[in-house]
Parts: structure tokens; C-alpha cells; sequence
């Protein structure tokens, strides 16, 4: 390539310098210069093309990490939905066994209250129909 074009160069100018025709010397010496542009320029390019690369990586890398955040925060959101959801199943629930309970307690009490009611009366009853009875004269 470049690189190789220059060292050629060189080695031309090296085997002219001791070759007795010194007019060739000034067109080889400008062979030289042009092969050296050529090379800094390929240099120059070759680097501009690695810090193009670097800036394209740097850039996917930003936007790779943009894009896992973006989703870990939709997922923590997510999560965060689904146990208040679930916290508030869990509240519905238990209050709905508390009214139950309480509905129960309720039942159970005034069933109580009837069985009372009934003891009390059949006691009434029994007390007002076992006295003797007088008969009118």
C-alpha cells in the first residue's frame, strides 16, 4: 500500500544517490514527497475512520444503556401496579371476611336472642298452664 509505495521510494532514492547521474535526484526527491503525502494522508484517514468507529460505539453503547433503563424502569413500574393491585385484592378480601364474620356474629346472636325469646316463653307458658284452674261457681 502507502507504507510499501514510500519504502520503495526510498530504496530508489538510496541506490540513486550513489549512481553518478545527479539529475534524476530532484524528480526522485519529489517522487518521495509525493509518496510521504500519500502515506500521512492514508494515515490521516485511517485515524479519522478509528475515532469515527469509536464515536459510533460510544453512541450505540449510550443508546443500548438508554434503552435497558428505559425498560427496567417500565418494568419496576409494572411490578409496582401489580402489588398494589394485589394489596388491594388483599384489603377487599379481608374486609369482605370481616363483614362476614361480623355478619355471622350477627346470626349467631340473634339466634340466641330467639332461643332465649323461646325458653323464656315456653317457660311463661308452661308456668301460666299448669296453675290449677278454679271453675266459676
Amino acid at each position: 500500500s502507502a507504507v510499501q509505495k514510500l519504502i520503495k521510494s526510498l530504496e530508489d532514492i538510496e541506490t540513486l544517490l550513489f549512481d553518478p547521474k545527479l539529475p534524476k535526484l530532484d524528480t526522485t526527491i519529489a517522487k518521495i514527497s509525493r509518496d510521504e503525502e500519500k502515506v500521512l494522508k492514508f494515515e490521516r484517514e485511517a485515524e479519522k475512520q478509528r475515532l469515527a468507529d469509536e464515536a459510533k460505539a460510544r453512541k450505540l453503547q449510550e443508546q443500548e444503556a438508554k434503552r435497558k433503563s428505559k425498560e427496567e424502569a417500565a418494568e419496576k413500574k409494572r411490578r409496582e401496579k401489580e402489588e398494589a393491585a394485589r394489596a388491594r385484592e388483599d384489603a377487599k378480601r379481608r374486609k369482605e371476611e370481616e363483614k362476614e364474620q361480623q355478619e355471622q356474629a350477627k346470626k349467631r346472636e340473634e339466634e340466641k336472642k330467639k332461643k332465649s325469646l323461646v325458653k323464656q316463653k315456653s317457660s311463661f307458658f308452661s308456668y301460666f298452664s299448669s296453675a290449677p284452674k278454679k271453675s266459676p261457681p
